[in-house]
């Protein structure tokens, strides 16, 4: 489980464990498990977990299960997008939940 996060200067990091935030969790891309309080957002992709209290937001695909509180974003899932209000993808094989509507 890890997070890849680029740096300008000297290319791609080594990854991390994991990917916690108190508050808005931003990274290139995810593989493991993101955790934040707020928003998990990802410029690429992400594989595994993410879980934010109001929103995962990642502009490639997601492979695995997201869980959010108000809506999760994907330009295509395969997984489970799960959400309180809204889950937004043009492409989606799996499971899609929500409470209010999708």
């Amino acid at each position: 489980m890890s997070t890849v996060e680029a740096d300008e200067a000297s290319g791609p990091r080594e990854p991390a464990p994991s990917s916690p935030s108190a508050c808005q969790g931003s990274t290139a891309g995810v593989e493991g498990v993101a955790l934040s309080g707020t928003a998990n957002i990802d410029t690429r992709s992400a594989c595994g977990l993410e879980l934010a209290d109001a929103a995962n937001v990642t502009r490639g695909f997601v492979s695995g299960l997201q869980l959010a509180g108000i809506a999760n974003v994907a330009k295509e899932v395969h997984g489970a997008p799960i959400s309180g209000t809204l889950n937004v993808a043009s492409e989606l094989n799996g499971l899609q939940l929500v409470a209010v509507g999708s």
